[in-house]
């Protein structure tokens, strides 16, 4: 998994981290080491390894793949250009954001209707080139459909994006986040509490 800080937070008696780990991670079994003088006062940090189960990604084989010229030029106008460093620039600032454990309970789907349209780390190869891979899941709905948080949090961003679409990003705490992509309207803004309400 590589050297990497965790930040975690103290509820009670109790500590809570997330752990991201790689879809990449070709190993059986992770080391954690937590360091922590109050926690254990003769060596300062233990050693945990985790196990970790394969997981196996669907890829879809595009053998012939023509594109319009207009949808694969490079040549953008200025005011694209700037317009994406901007969006860009607003990302990053967004995920800046750092709070303490937010949530609850677990989390949820966005939608009260389940239908996946496109899974998780999906990944499509076209004529014999790897594409990049799915970093989200699409769900099925119509214009209009509501979206819901899928936990507790703080709104961090809410604005069109060239990309994304209608975009929102809620902060749930120790520097996790989900994404909203695509959506017909924003009836959120930064600095709102969310509620899970599915």
């Amino acid at each position: 998994m590589g050297k990497k800080e965790i930040p975690y937070t103290k509820k009670e008696l109790v500590f809570y981290a997330w752990i991201p780990i790689s879809p990449e991670f070709n190993k059986k079994s992770g080391i954690l080491e937590i360091h922590d003088k109050n926690l254990f006062r003769k060596n300062d940090y233990k050693e945990y390894e985790i196990p970790i189960h394969k997981t196996t990604f669907s890829v879809t084989k595009v053998s012939s793949l023509i594109m319009d010229k207009k949808y694969t030029s490079q040549e953008l106008p200025q005011e694209t250009l700037d317009f994406i460093a901007d969006c860009s620039k607003a990302k990053a600032e967004a995920f800046r954001s750092k709070t303490d454990l937010q949530i609850a309970s677990d989390f949820v789907y966005p939608v009260t209707e389940v239908q996946f349209t496109s899974p998780f780390y999906k990944r499509r190869i076209y004529n014999k080139t790897k594409g990049k891979p799915h970093g989200g899941v699409d769900f099925k709905g119509a214009q209009g459909t509501p979206i819901y948080a899928i936990n507790d949090g703080t709104v961090v961003l809410s604005r069109s994006m060239y990309y994304e679409g209608n975009f929102t990003v809620i902060d749930h705490g120790l520097e996790v986040y989900s994404l909203y992509m695509h959506q017909s309207e924003l009836n959120v803004k930064v600095g709102d509490k969310i509620k899970k309400e599915i």
